[in-house]
């Protein structure tokens, strides 16, 4: 496996003397161009989690990941992916490697990240932009960026899981710091369970990345006592946008959602 170390431990005048030397830029993307997706990830973003798409520019291109039937390692012009919605760029240092480097890299990544093996939540776009940035010898994504397939891989570790929202009221359990994300996972199971009740789909099929909007309606229309035989009225979204609150009752951070 190759890697490239020490690219933020070098002084600043090895850096300058280092004709390899590039800037790394991680770029955030909210998935899909749905502005309820959007509208829900200015709310997640606070609570330090969110739906995104993540890719890793180095040396001008811009790197990601995603479902395909050969390899799923793709490039594009930075901040142009065309299937999400751009959020913003995060720096991540300097990497030592050189451009030949970085395409030995990209070679064995293309090998190790197929198509076919993608997962919304256990390995996705971030898992890879995380994976990237280690091999050039950097650290890894912010949390904030991660935080929400973190909370996937414990869910189907079975550490953290929500057989279904409506046999369980109490999604409106607050969630703390350190596991926020069971609320969020909450309002996925909430939004897959209403996706799967209009379109007659199996129980507990793969999570749509439109599901945590589709939560956050349904939130609203509990919280509201409404059904509208499956229609989405503003006020259901504004409820439901109202349901979560942050606060800060003492030094640890939560993600509250009301009982209903």
């Amino acid at each position: 496996m190759t890697w490239c170390c020490g690219g933020e431990e070098s002084s600043d005048e090895e850096q300058e003397e280092d004709e390899g030397v590039a800037e790394v830029t991680v770029h955030v993307y909210d998935v899909s161009h749905s502005t309820k997706v959007e509208h829900a990830n200015d709310i997640l973003y606070r609570l330090g989690t969110g739906i995104f798409h993540a890719a890793v520019e180095v040396y001008g291109l811009e790197w990601s990941y995603g479902k395909s039937k050969g390899s799923g390692v793709f490039s594009c012009a930075p901040r142009s992916c065309k299937a999400h919605h751009f959020r913003e760029s995060v720096p991540m240092g300097k990497t030592r490697c050189t451009l030949e480097d970085v395409q030995s890299i990209l070679r064995e990544m293309r090998k190790e990240w197929r198509g076919p093996d993608y997962e919304l939540l256990k390995r996705n776009c971030t898992h890879f932009s995380d994976d990237f940035c280690r091999r050039l010898g950097l650290g890894r994504l912010p949390r904030w960026i991660r935080n929400l397939a973190a909370a996937g891989v414990t869910v189907k570790g079975g550490v953290i899981y929500l057989k279904s929202v409506s046999s369980a009221p109490g999604v409106a359990a607050v969630a703390k710091a350190g596991s926020i994300d069971s609320a969020v996972i909450a309002l996925l199971e909430k939004g897959r369970a209403r996706r799967e009740a209009s379109r007659g789909e199996d129980i507990e099929s793969p999570f749509h990345a439109s599901d945590l909007a589709r939560g956050v309606v349904q939130l609203g229309q509990d919280v509201r006592h409404v059904d509208h035989d499956g229609r989405v009225h503003v006020r259901d979204v504004v409820a439901g946008m109202k349901a979560v609150v942050y606060r800060r009752a003492t030094s640890n951070s939560a993600l509250q959602l009301p009982s209903v």
